[in-house]
């Protein structure tokens, strides 16, 4: 079992609803007229609502097409999210996985008509592109923070096809213009919600996305698309991206042709194709396309894994984003124009922890200058060894230490931990907020920065994504590594939804931080007194906002100076492989 896959299983948050009966209020779109769920009081769930035909057939693979087959006076109880996409069953809320889960979901505050015109909010889960489901996430819990007009937002979740479905990449799919079907999904969604919110209160020009993980970079993807030559609808005016960032070594455009090895043994497993030595064709894709769903979970998550294991796991996958020549031009793209939005972006204080389900114990040295050696796609120690060096020289507290349980482990642990954290999330992070801020990757006169808000997530949860019943993550992981995780990735989950609030053992910190965090849609207009401001990111003295309320810390700005002697180190080495150069910055 990889890691990144135990990663998406730790995101399913699970809904505590209580029941109220009302008169249902309903919302008339071309497709039909809507009913909602009202089970949890003070929302309304517009749940399970299609906005594409069934991905089976002929179109499995294929671009979604928009659904056409409502009526606009029929009557439709929109009170169930209906199943998950197709992916690994043991990790899907009620085990419930189909085809047939293009579906999207609106919660609106009880009462809301038309007219209202509220602000909306549009997740994109994570889960490494291998998984992952909307009902996952407690959208209500969002929805009812807002006590007050100013405050009020409408939230929309949506499903997408992930795994061999949604981000098969290989010359076959290449040139027929199958690859990236999970993000060609997301974007219908995204186009269906700005035709159709305003019915449900929604304004359609004051709409933003964000995502966490996996759905932080795919984040990322829509807005790049919309600027670098899609057609720019203006579907959103500003994004969230949670503990993912372009320049990461987790997203990366893969060329087709390193697919092909992957598409070949999927086609052997599956009957499809007699060797791999076969090149695969028309007959193959027709053959795949007619499998059952329970044929492809077989094979693909009981047989081959999606997820490449060990090393790879940071650097390549076989399924993943696909160069296309419409999303993606090439494998890289963290040096190019900015996305002309406005941006929050931040991670965890212990993002790396969860990578750490490998024995980073034994043999660590080699293992991370592996890690580093694939980033900077190179093989030359001389350039990696200076960069893992700047972390043996860190005290455990920064590396990780100091919000993590399990203050009994080797100091070596702190180092992977770190290593990996900030290789796949802390750099990332800072390298993006450095160039959107300033608009130092845009060449000629277009070199004008967006706004830019950057944050540390440092309060560390009294449920952890590792603590059951409260997340269903099945019993994978040890103890041990459950006591180690700390602040770990995606841990701000459960306050952004309002989970936390209902904990019995969370305190007035972590409803306090819970409420800044749910007003992270306007940086500076929570209206909860004695929080300093929230400043745009300057890497030229660059601060973050860190969210924290434990014991005598409170929320505030903080340098962003945390291991930034490896972030240097990191740049140096960039430079001498030949990579695109990285933004110099300064705490």
């Amino acid at each position: 079992m990889s890691s990144l896959t135990l990663v998406f299983t730790s995101l399913i948050l699970l809904l505590t609803p209580t029941t109220l009966c009302q008169s249902l209020p309903t919302v008339s779109t071309p497709q039909g007229i809507y009913r909602p769920n009202t089970a949890i009081s003070g929302v309304e769930q517009f749940l399970g609502i299609p906005f594409a035909e069934p991905p089976i057939g002929n179109l499995r693979f294929a671009d979604p097409v928009p659904y056409a087959s409502g009526n606009a006076s029929r009557v439709i109880d929109a009170t169930d999210y209906g199943p998950a996409c197709v992916q690994d069953p043991r990790f899907v809320i009620n085990n419930t996985i189909s085809e047939d889960c293009l579906k999207l979901n609106v919660f609106r505050p009880a009462g809301t008509n038309s007219t209202a015109q509220l602000p909306v909010m549009i997740f994109i889960y994570g889960g490494a592109n291998v998984g992952g489901q909307a009902k996952a996430y407690n959208a209500p819990g969002l929805v009812m923070r807002g006590t007050t007009t100013n405050s009020r937002v409408i939230v929309a979740t949506l499903n997408y096809r992930t795994g061999g479905l949604g981000f098969l990449f290989n010359s076959l799919f290449a040139g027929k213009g199958l690859m990236n079907a999970g993000l060609k999904d997301q974007r219908l969604a995204l186009e269906w919600l700005h035709d159709n919110i305003r019915a449900f209160g929604g304004d359609p020009a004051r709409t933003t996305i964000f995502g966490q993980s996996s759905g932080s970079f795919n984040v990322w993807m829509q807005a790049r698309y919309a600027a670098h030559g899609g057609s720019n609808k203006n579907l959103f005016r500003a994004m969230i991206m949670e503990s993912g960032a372009p320049a990461s070594l987790a997203l990366r455009g893969n060329l087709p042709a390193s697919g092909d090895a992957y598409l070949k043994q999927s086609l052997v497993a599956f009957g499809c194709l007699d060797s791999i030595l076969v090149t695969p064709g028309d007959a193959a894709l027709a053959c795949l396309r007619s499998k059952s769903k329970e044929e492809l979970t077989a094979v693909w998550f009981n047989q081959l894994s999606p997820l490449n294991e060990g090393i790879d796991n940071f650097v390549q996958q076989n399924v993943g984003f696909g160069v296309d020549g419409v999303w993606l031009d090439g494998p890289d793209y963290w040096n190019e124009t900015i996305v002309p939005i406005p941006m929050v972006i931040g991670n965890t204080f212990n993002d790396g922890s969860t990578y750490g389900l490998v024995p980073l114990n034994l043999a660590v040295g080699p293992y991370l200058n592996a890690v580093v050696a694939k980033d900077l796609r190179t093989n030359n120690l001389l350039l990696t060894n200076p960069v893992v060096a700047t972390y043996y020289n860190h005290t455990p507290a920064e590396n990780g230490r100091g919000y993590n349980a399990d203050i009994t482990n080797t100091a070596l642990y702190y180092i992977g931990e770190a290593v990996l954290g900030d290789t796949v999330h802390v750099i990332p992070r800072r390298v993006t907020a450095a160039q959107h801020s300033t608009g130092a990757d845009s060449p000629g006169p277009n070199r004008n920065g967006v706004n830019t808000w950057s944050y540390r997530w440092t309060q560390k949860p009294p449920l952890s994504v590792f603590s059951e019943p409260y997340y269903a993550l099945p019993p994978l992981i040890p103890d041990l590594i459950k006591t180690r995780a700390g602040v770990v990735h995606a841990s701000e989950l459960a306050y952004l939804f309002g989970n936390v609030n209902g904990y019995p053992d969370s305190t007035a910190g972590d409803r306090k931080v819970a409420a800044l965090l749910q007003s992270i849609l306007d940086p500076n207009g929570h209206g909860i007194p004695n929080v300093p401001h929230w400043d745009t990111y300057n890497p030229t003295s660059a601060r973050v906002f860190n969210f924290e309320e434990q014991g005598s810390t409170t929320s505030s700005m903080i340098a962003d100076s945390q291991r930034l002697d490896s972030y240097n180190a990191y740049k140096n080495a960039a430079a001498q492989a030949g990579l695109p150069p990285l933004p110099p910055i300064s705490a």
